[in-house]
């Protein structure tokens, strides 16, 4: 797992972001009533707090029963519900948008707490960290295809493998979540094509299987053939890769 300052080194946004949830009193009390009044209140001094910090691109300011205001300042984000303003915020900037708050006179700030700590990848350099992560990353999603019984496949999906290998991805992880599942398609591809894994083709659905236990030290044995140069009925399709424990 690479440290979040290493990590950071080289991206275009080298900022570090944090979950952030500003613990707010508005008079709202959940599943109960909460006025109109309240509620606008509560939107307008939101958006006269934190439009002249620089949020902006608001949605949601006048849907009062769809959800609630939502605004941004570069990649920043704040969504903004009168129990927790809460978003993705630098660490830097957390003290500033606090203080902020607390000059608020229709909500008051009853706490701050801080969670995961995020970076704002782009899709290159997002896929450069999933590639340094390739090797680690197929050895866990060989161990996800793995089944009590060689008559019983998983159909494919995306588990988040990523979280122990780049635990800082999540910023913007629904806009790249395509570049992570074709990654995790290229991974499961090589595992069937050297062999570790077995697969059912399908129209509507392929399935798949990991090598047993048996089955991985034949599978070894023909890569030591193979490495000596004595070929066996299936070694040209499975060329060396990495040894999955027994």
């Amino acid at each position: 797992m690479v440290d979040i300052d290493e990590a950071r080194k080289g991206l275009c946004d080298p900022n570090i972001y944090l979950e952030t949830y500003f613990r707010v009193e508005a008079g709202y009390v959940w599943n109960k009533a909460y006025s109109d009044e309240q509620g606008q209140r509560f939107r307008d001094e939101v958006v006269g707090i934190l439009s002249p910090l620089g949020f902006g691109n608001w949605k949601r300011l006048q849907d009062r029963h769809g959800g609630c205001p939502e605004c941004w300042r570069g990649a920043e984000r704040l969504y903004c519900h009168p129990m927790n303003i809460s978003g993705e915020l630098i660490d830097k900037h957390i003290a500033v948008v606090e203080e902020a708050l607390r000059k608020a006179s229709s909500f008051q700030v009853r706490a701050v707490d801080t969670y995961k700590q995020f970076l704002n990848y782009t899709a290159e350099e997002l896929l450069r960290e999933l590639n340094a992560c390739r090797e680690g990353i197929s050895k866990a999603m060989f161990d996800s295809y793995r089944t009590k019984n060689r008559y019983r496949y998983i159909g494919f999906h995306t588990s988040a493998w990523y979280a122990a290998f780049i635990p800082h991805w999540g910023k913007n992880a629904s806009a790249l979540h395509g570049v992570y599942a074709d990654f995790c398609v290229g991974v499961l591809n090589d595992l069937v094509r050297v062999g570790l894994v077995e697969c059912i083709p399908s129209k509507n659905i392929s399935l798949y299987r990991s090598l047993n236990v048996t089955e991985r030290k034949v599978w070894e044995r023909e890569q030591r053939k193979r490495a000596i140069g004595v070929s066996s009925p299936t070694s040209d399709r499975r060329s060396k890769f990495f040894y999955p424990p027994c």
